[in-house]
């Protein structure tokens, strides 16, 4: 593990401090060079909001499908009640589940909001 933690270390010191220095400008001008923000957000609540509306549009198939497969576990329990008992529980899971996410959606809603007041 030393070894690795040496081996990274040297390479980065070898070789990341002079492309560092390489990336300083050498005319007199002041404008120097600019590193493009590939992200499109500017702030970290942008970015945590692009985010959270990434797992939500991802998020919300799932869940669709999660209730439509507790769906069929309650049909194919027919009255079993060790099958009834996991298809309450696959149903339990897959509400909190959904709760998780909008509720993460809401909470970040509440926050931008509150920090935008200040």
């Amino acid at each position: 593990m030393k070894h690795i933690f040496f081996s990274l270390s040297s390479f980065v010191i070898l070789f990341g401090i002079p492309a560092l220095m390489q990336a300083q400008t050498s005319g007199g001008s002041g404008g120097g060079t600019r590193i493009q923000n590939p992200l499109k957000s500017d702030t970290l609540m942008e970015l945590l909001n692009a985010i959270l509306d990434i797992m939500i549009r991802i998020g919300t198939p799932i869940i669709v499908l999660a209730f439509i497969f507790v769906g069929f576990k309650f049909v194919e329990a027919r009255g079993n009640p060790t099958k009834i008992a996991i298809a309450k529980n696959m149903l339990l899971y897959t509400a909190i589940g959904t709760a998780v996410l909008l509720g993460a959606q809401a909470l970040s809603m509440l926050i931008s909001n509150t920090v935008n007041l200040f």
